[in-house]
């Protein structure tokens, strides 16, 4: 693997190795906590993207719930650890030395927002500002892996903010602070085993000094989370078009249809699906290529904002989104009605890979925000018009 250092190499090796079916949930996220992949950006300085990719992918490619979520801690870790470092230096040891897991962090979802236009009765979570901190109220959703989660960072708009940006902040709450409880509301079709559950804020006390981006600073300088984020669902959904690329291999190889002298891939109606299959899986990892690319040049500088890697990540996250279920829906073609089996593995990768489609910004947002872009239409008095 291009860009890959060989210690990185032998923990993928190591990973593809696992076997993680019929365990527990707890059972699985011990034996990643073993290997140190919850601390692969600490551990490996100078993390590439290639390498990040390689890991969550073939993670991906083992269990697809313990990807996506085990990675929503990764990607957040790796942010703070490229521009925040220095001032979260003991929550970087104790995720690193105890096995302390973070919530992932994502984006505020300020699309087409000028300043003055939020409103603390819109935003989940709130702020207030007392001495020596916030306290911080309302609701936290989709927190993966929350069972086993000790740090949650959060996007928070502050009440009676006076500022020249939108009002928001983030800021890093513990999860056994005084004030936090959780709703296990998480009874999803796909990724069932992510425990994404809903965490609960009644003013939670944050002190000053873990602020992540605080009032001072505009929100945008946080967009290297936005980044590492959809850079990190496309690591995930790549992995599991992998592996119904090569189930869908397997069964055209092996399988025959009834009362047919030949396997599967002898047809001519199977061979185009398997190449249909493949112009998918060359168009996903050429984007990737390039996204790689991108992301190693932007972690490489100090810069907050970057407009190219927002519309490439963009771009890369529909791109993987749209082939793989494309790919994913050959799969099942080529292998029939036995693919809707509870007990066939193309059943769980579909249901997966639905998942791909409704992480922020979703289709519509993303189509809005690189036509404006590419326009120049400026929206923010009015959205529309």
């Amino acid at each position: 693997m291009r860009n890959v250092r060989v210690d990185i190499s032998q923990l993928v090796s190591k990973l593809r190795g696992l076997d993680l079916a019929g365990l527990s949930v707890n059972e699985r996220i011990n034996k990643l906590v073993d290997l140190k992949i919850h601390a692969l950006p600490i551990l490996y300085e100078n993390l590439t993207a290639e390498e990040y990719m390689a890991v969550v992918s073939e993670l991906a490619n083992v269990d697809a719930s313990s990807a996506l979520s085990m990675s929503m801690h990764l990607y957040t870790l790796w942010g703070l650890s490229k521009r925040h470092g220095v001032q979260f230096a003991s929550t970087l040891d104790d995720v690193a030395t105890h096995g302390r897991l973070l919530g992932s962090l994502n984006e505020p979802g300020l699309y087409f927002l000028a300043p003055g236009q939020l409103t603390t009765e819109s935003y989940p979570v709130k702020a207030t500002r007392v001495d020596g901190g916030y306290l911080v109220s309302g609701l936290k959703k989709f927190v993966s892996l929350e069972p086993f989660v000790s740090f949650l960072p959060v996007y928070c708009m502050v009440e009676n903010y006076s500022g020249n940006d939108v009002g928001v902040i983030s800021l890093m709450l513990r999860k056994d602070a005084d004030g936090v409880s959780v709703i296990h509301d998480w009874n999803s079709l796909a990724m069932q085993d992510s425990h994404s559950n809903t965490v609960k804020f009644d003013s939670v006390f944050c002190q000053d000094e873990f602020a992540i981006c605080g009032e001072d600073s505009p929100i945008s300088s946080l967009s290297i989370q936005g980044y590492l984020f959809r850079f990190n669902v496309c690591c995930v959904y790549l992995g599991l078009a992998r592996k119904a690329l090569d189930l869908a291999l397997n069964t055209a190889k092996s399988k025959r249809p009834p009362n047919g002298l030949h396997a599967l891939a002898r047809y001519p109606g199977i061979q185009f699906s398997i190449a249909e299959m493949l112009i998918s899986m060359g168009v996903m990892e050429a984007q990737m290529k390039a996204l790689c690319s991108d992301l190693n040049e932007f972690l490489s500088h100090g810069r907050d904002v970057d407009p190219h890697i927002n519309s490439s990540s963009l771009v890369a996250k529909e791109v993987i989104s749209r082939e793989s279920e494309a790919l994913v829906s050959n799969a099942m073609k080529i292998t029939g009605i036995s693919s809707l089996s509870n007990e066939n593995e193309l059943s769980t990768i579909f249901k997966d890979i639905k998942a791909s489609q409704f992480h922020p910004p979703q289709r519509d947002v993303t189509y809005e925000i690189l036509a404006k872009q590419a326009l120049g239409v400026i929206s923010y008095k009015q959205r529309w018009m």
